[in-house]
């Protein structure tokens, strides 16, 4: 059993991989997987981002944005590993919820419904080596 697990391990790995270059899950931000540059650019609805990416040999790295873009130079971050890296974008969008009414503690606080911003995430993952990305999306499985 073992050893099955080791096999299925670097092609679980390469599928998703593969899968990182599919569309953003948040509603107009766009992604750009691009030499050593992970980059999203966030549409005027979203503000306060923060992208991690992790990868290989303990590999981490954090970038903040009030608005606009967030983005992450692998090379400069220090990535020369090669592998899978991954990849976590959260934000807050524009769009409110309204939450349910607290239970009534007889404290009095004055807020019957409060507001929150509705937050939203995406994550995936990439192969990169040397700090640079690398597009598998492409290759068959003998030239991988």
């Amino acid at each position: 059993m073992k050893n099955i697990v080791h096999l299925l391990v670097p092609f679980m790995a390469l599928a998703l991989a593969n899968a990182a270059f599919a569309g953003s899950d948040i509603a107009g931000a766009q992604k750009s997987l691009n030499g050593s540059q992970v980059k999203f650019s966030l549409g005027p609805n979203y503000f306060n981002a923060t992208l991690t990416v992790a990868g290989p040999n303990g590999f981490y790295a954090r970038s903040e944005s009030g608005s606009g873009t967030v983005s992450i130079d692998l090379k400069s971050a220090g990535a020369t590993g090669e592998g899978v890296y991954t990849y976590e974008l959260t934000a807050a969008s524009m769009e409110t919820k309204t939450d349910p009414a607290p239970m009534n503690n007889g404290r009095g606080n004055g807020t019957d419904n409060p507001v929150s911003q509705i937050g939203v995430s995406t994550s995936g993952t990439f192969f990169a080596q040397n700090g640079l990305i690398i597009d598998r999306s492409n290759l068959t499985e003998r030239s991988q």
